[in-house]
């Protein structure tokens, strides 16, 4: 059978019934699926944060001398100016991409995709230090076209996880060559080096030391030999700690504050129980492995944004998110005996960053952040694939169904984000719950003179907010729904730029009512303050 093993006990396989496909198979598949999933977004314009990460960046530009990326945020401004984004080797790659492309957006886009091509090949001879050639391509045709990574590639911004995942499998081969730690010194410096990287192109590579100790728990729970001590073993793991270590002692005492290992606290977790933070960490983590598995309604800005405070942690999708974190464990202490890498535990530890469990995240959080998690998970489901495929002759084409389907629903979200209009109508339509699509949306029709359209959105954006899934629990709601109709009209107006009469807005805000079946809250409102049956029908 191709893809022999080298004697590793982990990278034994089992001898499938029929013909072997050949190994190199395995090797140009991943890049075929990619390439077919993005090809239709490469002729993609600029688009949402774009536009100020790339076109509005003076770095980008060339405005400033080439020492101004460690100078300014991801965005190109001054680094006491929030938000606190600080990605100076994703900034870099974007300049390079100007000075060959000037701003031509598709030769930006092709070399995201090269790019994460690149990630693919890297992941593939990680995996495959530890699993068979089979195994490990199994893996990558199940990470190549996955819709979850459509961000990654097409949104531009999306780059910086890339690199980061791209620098964090180089340091990971340079450690664990073979499947086993090195105990070269010029490798662990390159590692360190590497994951330093990672962590400059996006901060989200701080897991890296704990993902790095769950990859030598093969050899520490196997018989060592006498040059097999612990600390041999945990090399690795030092040096990912010691990178990080000096990573985060550059940001926090020689960056300003606003450059604090933290996201914007525009979440629905300000000032929320211990008990809600977990709940709703659980119901994020169900929410994302249903988006894996049935990614039917992804968007931009998508990403767990209809997930609000639950009143009870009796949920779906907390209870998947449960069932999943005991899967998890269950699986830790398997690998535990079995002396197998913990992929799926690999797969948490990357995850928990965007938990809310430990750092404040954007309420709206992107499908892009989570490229490293799906990675290990993916290498978990082509391991099992691989161990199972023997069972039945229709699996592996069963595989193949589910690998294509996943790569034509990217193949059509990468064609959505063509600009910023069919990308926010997209997502209104996929994602009508998302109050930060429908407020996005209502700010572009703004700038863009339709300001009837825009009124509607924005009553849609703001009874979200306070009703819809469910109702929000949020101190700035509970504040904003004290204040009097006139100051809640003006903050509207502040929001959304245009001065528009109160009067039109409720009209706007009756219709969303009617629409929605609710004629008694509609007849409330009217009541309350008239208005004319020709304005409610425009």
């Amino acid at each position: 059978m191709t893809g022999a093993l080298r004697g590793d006990p982990q990278r034994k396989s089992q001898h499938r019934a029929g013909r072997p496909i050949t190994w190199w198979f395995w090797y140009i598949a991943p890049y075929l699926l990619a390439l077919t999933a993005f090809a239709s977004g490469l002729g993609g314009d600029f688009v949402l944060d774009d536009q100020l990460a790339i076109v509005d960046n003076p770095v980008v530009r060339s405005d400033v001398p080439l020492s101004q990326a460690f100078h300014r945020t991801f965005w190109g401004r001054p680094l006491h100016v929030p938000p606190g984004s600080y990605r100076p080797i994703a900034s870099l790659s974007f300049r390079l991409d100007h000075a060959i492309y000037d701003l031509w957006s598709p030769g930006f886009h092709i070399t995201s995709l090269c790019l994460y091509m690149l990630t693919l090949f890297l992941g593939q001879r990680l995996a495959a230090c530890w699993l068979s050639h089979e195994a490990s391509g199994l893996a990558m045709c199940a990470f190549a076209g996955m819709p979850l990574h459509v961000e990654n590639v097409s949104s531009l911004v999306g780059r910086a996880d890339t690199l980061a995942l791209l620098f964090t499998l180089s340091s990971a081969l340079l450690w664990f060559p073979q499947g086993r730690p090195t105990r070269g010194g010029l490798r662990l410096g390159m590692g360190a080096m590497c994951l330093i990287g990672a962590l400059l192109s996006k901060e989200s590579a701080i897991t890296w030391p704990a993902v790095t100790l769950l990859l030598t728990v093969p050899l520490l729970s196997g018989p060592r030999s006498k040059d097999g001590s612990v600390f041999r073993l945990l090399l690795p793991c030092a040096a990912a700690s010691a990178a990080s270590g000096c990573y985060l002692a550059f940001r926090f005492w020689l960056l300003p504050d606003t450059l604090r290992l933290e996201y914007i606290q525009d979440d629905l977790l300000a000032g929320a129980k211990p008990w809600s933070r977990a709940t709703f960490a659980l119901e994020n983590l169900g929410e994302y492995l249903r988006l894996v598995v049935a990614p039917v309604d992804l968007c931009t800005g998508r990403k767990y944004a209809t997930v609000a405070l639950s009143e009870s942690p009796a949920t779906i999708m907390t209870l998947v998110g449960a069932l999943s974190m005991l899967l998890v464990a269950w699986r830790l202490r398997c690998a535990w005996n079995q002396k197998t890498v913990p992929w799926t535990a690999c797969a948490i530890v990357s995850w928990i960053l965007f938990s809310h469990l430990f750092v404040s995240m954007p309420e709206a959080m992107a499908d892009r952040f989570m490229l490293t998690p799906t990675y290990f998970l993916c290498v978990a489901v082509g391991r099992w694939c691989h161990r199972h495929a023997s069972s039945s002759r229709i699996f592996l084409p069963s595989f193949g169904l589910v690998v294509w389907l996943q790569t034509a629903a990217s193949i059509f979200y990468a064609s959505r984000w063509a600009d910023t209009d069919t990308l926010l109508q997209h997502s209104i339509v996929a994602c009508p719950d998302s109050a930060h699509n429908q407020f996005r949306y209502a700010r572009r029709l703004a700038d863009r003179g339709y300001l009837d359209e825009a009124i509607w959105h924005f009553a849609v954006a703001s009874q979200i907010r306070h009703h819809f899934p469910r109702k929000w629990r949020h101190p700035a709601v509970e504040e904003e729904s004290q204040l009097p109709a006139a100051s809640r009209v003006r903050r509207m107006h502040l929001l959304l730029g245009v001065a528009l009469p109160e009067t039109a807005w409720r009209a706007a805000f009756i219709r969303l009512m009617l629409s929605l079946g609710y004629e008694a809250v509609a007849q409330r409102i009217s009541e309350t303050s008239p208005v004319t049956t020709r304005t409610m029908g425009r």
